[in-house]
């Protein structure tokens, strides 16, 4: 048999762990994967399949563990199992096609038979075993109003275009699973999930604090003090009418009851208004002389 250096297949060193090593995989495995590669696809299939050989080995410390115990040759070159090595039980003559049936039929069978082993290999995973294909992770970015309502947003995810439904309340921090989106299997199982985090953008008028939202109101010193009505701007689209009490404060906050986000299993928060006055800057000698009165009015009380 040939020997595979498999630190090599995946262009890292020796010592590399197992965040490098599975991060070089992931991008060899994207740039080498068939479905990427339609001009020249047999060529594609035999660099993913050796690809995965590597990975299913020097990911699993066991198996990584057992492959540096063959000690390092140069990639390709005539191999043999060296005086010593742990068959698990087999005889030593076995006729393996590969370095990789030899990792993967010995060193875990104990006193299992050969068939058994070639089944089985290390912790019950080999080559004739389905093994689901790793999830993979992402971020998805949110406005306000897609995550309080729900929406449907289409990503176009390995070559193809795919609906995403936003379950309405979810929130910063949650994920949204696609089933077989993630990366492909090795030998026949199942393809892995992508796994897309909600992250929530930063709105110009709600805020969410918690379970409620959010949001100001300017409102003219006349209604600050003899009160008045405004209508309010909802992240569910619709407007709400306020009613402003007479002498309210600014900085004061107005509650609109459950119109916040939805909370689990039921209910929501609420909408609280923050008041704002404003402060009218260019006044009529008319209006000046009616604050300059009311001025000298309240000076006198």
């Amino acid at each position: 048999m040939k020997y595979e250096d498999y630190y090599k297949v995946l262009g890292v060193n020796r010592n590399a762990d197992e965040s490098e090593i599975k991060k070089a995989y992931r991008k060899l495995a994207r740039q080498h994967h068939p479905d990427t590669n339609p001009t020249n696809k047999a060529e594609a299939e035999a660099k993913f399949k050796k690809l995965n050989e590597a990975y299913e080995v020097l990911s699993d410390p066991k198996k990584k563990a057992q492959y540096d115990h063959l000690g390092h040759r140069p990639h390709g070159s005539d191999f043999s199992p060296p005086p010593g090595f742990d068959f698990g039980g087999m005889s030593g003559n076995n006729d393996f096609a590969s370095l990789f049936d030899l990792l993967f039929q010995s060193g875990q069978m104990g006193g299992q038979s050969q068939q058994a082993g070639s089944q089985r290999g290390f912790g019950g995973f080999g080559r004739n075993t389905p093994v689901k294909g790793q999830d993979l992770q992402s971020s998805l970015e949110l406005s306000l109003e897609e995550a309080f309502n729900g929406s449907r947003r289409r990503l176009n995810l390995n070559g193809s275009s795919i609906e995403v439904k936003i379950p309405a309340g979810i929130r910063e921090g949650q994920q949204i699973r696609l089933s077989g989106q993630g990366e492909i299997s090795r030998f026949g199982g199942a393809r892995g999930d992508l796994l897309l985090q909600v992250k929530l953008a930063k709105h110009t008028v709600f805020l969410l604090k918690g379970d409620n939202i959010e949001s100001q109101v300017y409102i003219s010193v006349k209604d600050a003090v003899f009160g008045g009505a405004k209508n309010i701007p909802t992240l569910s689209g619709k407007s709400i009418e306020i009613k402003i009490p007479a002498g309210i404060q600014g900085g004061q906050k107005l509650r609109l009851a459950n119109m916040g986000w939805p909370k689990k299993p039921s209910g929501s928060g609420d909408h609280l208004v923050q008041i704002q006055i404003k402060i009218p800057k260019n006044l009529s000698d008319q209006e000046k002389a009616l604050f300059a009165e009311l001025k000298a009015f309240q000076e006198t009380d």
